[in-house]
């Protein structure tokens, strides 16, 4: 797996998503800590949006919630360790099954990049939450 694989698999923003994938040091992810399932579903990441967003509704009948709203960003502050082995993992997948490299090329393209459909429902479904914690708060 080489660069040029992963600056096709990261789409925009390239250039520093490479700089970081390279650097030894832990990366805090600031918009998947604030906005975890936007992000998520951003960098088509659609299992770790999913976790996000049913770990809270899951844990609400666990013993102890309080911890619990913040678990969703805790996950989402690791995104950019997350998202850079998923895009290891793909790119090897797809090096694996695919022996033109034209083809390898431009599955490797459509694997990664940004959904802006997925940060858009992602911010709905924040914006909608909050809306709900508004709500119960009133009462």
């Amino acid at each position: 797996m080489g660069k040029e694989d992963l600056a096709l698999y990261f789409g925009p923003n390239r250039a520093e998503l490479l700089a970081l994938s390279t650097s030894p040091l832990w990366r805090f992810c600031w918009p998947g800590f604030l906005f975890p399932q936007a992000w998520f579903l951003y960098r088509k990441m659609y299992g770790w949006a999913a976790l996000t967003t049913a770990a809270p509704t899951v844990a609400i009948f666990a013993p102890s919630f309080a911890w619990t709203a913040w678990a969703p960003s805790i996950l989402g502050a690791f995104g950019l360790r997350i998202y850079f082995r998923a895009a290891g993992r793909a790119i090897a997948e797809i090096r694996a099954d695919t022996s033109d490299e034209d083809k390898a090329r431009a599955r490797i393209a459509r694997a990664g990049g940004v959904s802006l459909f997925g940060a858009v429902v992602g911010a709905l479904y924040i914006f909608a939450m909050f809306l709900n914690e508004l709500r119960w708060a009133a009462r």
